[in-house]
């Protein structure tokens, strides 16, 4: 049984707490105040929730934002192919992780960003999310789009790195080996 808490954004398998794509590749070093990391946070989640609407409903809601996702969305419609899943939390039990892609179409994973960062970071992330598209058999693709809107229209980047899935793996071993001996230090 899986289970999604997203107040405490906690993935479950078989009651197990599994980690998320997120907490298995290292943390971003940046600078900024703690006010201006939660208003990048608070931004990204009105734009996830903006897109998770449109892609709901079909519907722009006449926000301009949106407007420019829907015409970069269908103008791609042949690069991306259809509309697989959106913010759908997918898990592995073979793995035991388990994240939320943004996007998943026949042709193409996409994540939203507010900006484009490291895309050798990103694509840590998108192996993540390759790994439980391919377990769920969605997209199978090399195809791995950043996606920010640059204040006048969206903008897109191919992230993918052939050797993303390998590190993504080690880090993911990594993790497990840490909480396995964390759980042996507690016991003595």
């Amino acid at each position: 049984m899986f289970e999604y808490n997203d107040e405490r954004h906690e993935y479950k398998i078989d009651g197990e707490i599994v980690l998320s794509v997120t907490q298995i590749i290292p943390d971003q070093q940046f600078y900024c105040t703690p006010e201006q990391l939660e208003a990048a946070r608070v931004e990204g989640n009105d734009n996830h929730s903006l897109v998770k609407m449109y892609l709901d409903t079909g519907s722009t809601f006449d926000v301009p934002y949106l407007i420019d996702f829907e015409k970069w969305f269908k103008g791609n419609f042949e690069l991306l192919g259809s509309l697989l899943a959106h913010e759908e939390s997918l898990f592995s039990k073979k793995n035991n992780f388990a994240g939320t892609p943004d996007i998943i179409c026949q042709n193409a994973i996409i994540d939203l960003k507010r900006t484009i960062g490291k895309l050798s970071y990103h694509a840590l992330q998108f192996a993540g999310y390759s790994i439980l598209s391919k377990e769920y058999k969605l997209a199978n693709t090399k195809k791995w789009f950043l996606l920010w809107h640059d204040g006048e229209k969206f903008q897109m980047k191919n992230c993918y790195n052939p050797q993303a899935g390998g590190m993504f793996k080690s880090l993911l071993l990594k993790n497990r080996i840490e909480q396995e001996y964390k759980k042996y230090m507690e016991v003595l």
